[in-house]
């Protein structure tokens, strides 16, 4: 079962029975005018494909995603590409344990101020380019979680941030060729 469109009502309450659907690609894709969003009821278990789910959803400042079971998921690219308008998105709790893709996965969020992946195990994600690209209110990223040893593609993947922060890891989760494009004026913090 794919979602490819839903309908908003005049309370935006979003009631979308969700429990079977396994594909979310583009479900809020361009929606401009959409300020907020409360999925914490949607049953997203099923669903391997995130990409492009709130691109470009450039008014959208508030997002609740506490409930979001993403342990099927495999594709997350693209996945809040151009919400501008983000200034938080608390997404430390997501298993990302099968997603392979992320390349471009928070790109242009450029009221983002921090962001918090702690709890992302990425060991088999191949694609990180762009990630964090022109997020250029972003002054903080914690990647101790984050593991890069697989990563094949990361290029741009912190360009636009910016240019001064700090970025907390793990040296031994990132590779030498990622580790090199750290923003160059931020501080770092080794952590274990």
């Amino acid at each position: 079962i794919s979602v490819s469109a839903f309908l908003l009502n005049r309370s935006s309450d979003l009631r979308l029975v969700t429990s079977k659907v396994d594909n979310m690609y583009k479900l809020f894709d361009n929606c401009y005018s959409l300020t907020s969003l409360d999925l914490s009821n949607f049953d997203t278990s099923q669903v391997t494909d995130m990409q492009s789910m709130f691109y470009n959803c450039t008014s959208l400042s508030s997002i609740n995603l506490n409930n979001f079971n993403t342990n099927n998921t495999e594709n997350m690219e693209f996945m809040f590409e151009g919400c501008t308008s983000l200034k938080n998105i608390d997404v430390n709790h997501f298993d990302t344990s099968k997603v392979t893709l992320m390349n471009g996965m928070f790109s242009e969020c450029s009221s983002l101020l921090s962001i918090n992946l702690t709890g992302f195990e990425t060991s088999n994600v191949v694609d990180m380019y762009c990630m964090f690209s022109d997020c250029s209110s972003l002054s903080y990223i914690d990647l101790t979680g984050v593991n890069t040893i697989n990563v094949k593609s990361y290029q741009r993947i912190f360009d636009g941030v910016n240019e001064e922060g700090t970025i907390v890891f793990n040296r031994e989760f990132i590779k030498d060729e990622i580790y090199d494009l750290f923003p160059q004026n931020w501080e770092y913090i080794e952590k274990k």
